[in-house]
């Protein structure tokens, strides 16, 4: 799967508030794990399991100079060259069950790994961004037992909730190993899927942690953001799919 993005900031700021983009590609294999089901693995996490690598480039194409001044490590946020490529290497197991006889739950569990080598890296990043990150995410979709109310079925039938959670390693800045405030990142996603539109969801989001927004990530940031996200699967088009799939594989 190849997956280009693109992000724009709005800074809060007089005339010029819009910033260079961040940009990102990502080049992802997935692959399913057959032999999952028949290991001790799934006793512990999930039913079955898929495992995925990825190779991401990140900038803000820019090519000016990354500091403003060089005595003080002044970062140039308008004009400064921001560029790093990493390997992104995962496991996500996950299982699918009914529940009465028109609801369907997914639950999921991701684990990766982002590891930046620094020949991949602008090199004025070595020892300020942390070239070693470690993610851990929880996903809940529809509803686990049937509730009394079915309205409230309905609901959940048609949310999902995601927790994320992240931890930089390796050198970055002068944080200790145990900088709680500099390498923690949280991640926290609700989604609501209306049945009346296709491929569509409404989000809220929370996010603290460094700032993933190109050359910005020296900054700490904590944001709350509630928009449309579109160019995404369906709960219920991912259930039915994950559902043929297993069906022939066996």
């Amino acid at each position: 799967m190849l997956n280009p993005q693109v992000q724009i900031r709005m800074l809060d700021q007089y005339s010029v508030p819009i910033q260079v983009p961040s940009y990102h590609l990502y080049l992802t294999y997935d692959r399913y794990i057959d032999a999952w089901s028949n290991t001790f693995l799934s006793k512990i996490f999930y039913n079955d399991a898929m495992w995925f690598a990825s190779i991401v480039h990140h900038s803000n194409g820019q090519s000016g100079r990354f500091y403003t001044n060089d005595t003080t490590k002044t970062i140039d946020l308008i004009a400064g060259s921001f560029a790093v490529n990493y390997l992104k290497l995962g496991l996500s197991s996950f299982t699918l069950r009914t529940t009465g006889s028109k609801y369907f739950s997914l639950r999921e569990i991701k684990v990766h790994t982002e590891i930046y080598p620094s020949s991949w890296c602008d090199p004025h990043l070595r020892g300020v961004y942390g070239f070693t990150r470690l993610f851990g995410a929880i996903d809940f979709g529809g509803p686990w037992r049937q509730e009394k109310k079915d309205w409230v079925n309905r609901w959940i039938q048609n949310s999902s909730i995601e927790i994320k959670s992240g931890w930089i390693f390796g050198a970055l800045h002068s944080a200790s190993p145990v900088d709680v405030s500099k390498r923690l990142i949280i991640d926290l996603n609700y989604k609501y899927y209306p049945p009346w539109l296709d491929e569509v969801a409404f989000f809220v989001r929370f996010y603290s942690g460094q700032d993933y927004y190109n050359i910005y990530f020296e900054k700490q940031l904590t944001t709350l953001t509630i928009g449309i996200t579109s160019n995404t699967l369906k709960l219920a088009n991912g259930i039915r799919y994950i559902g043929v799939k297993k069906l022939k594989s066996k």
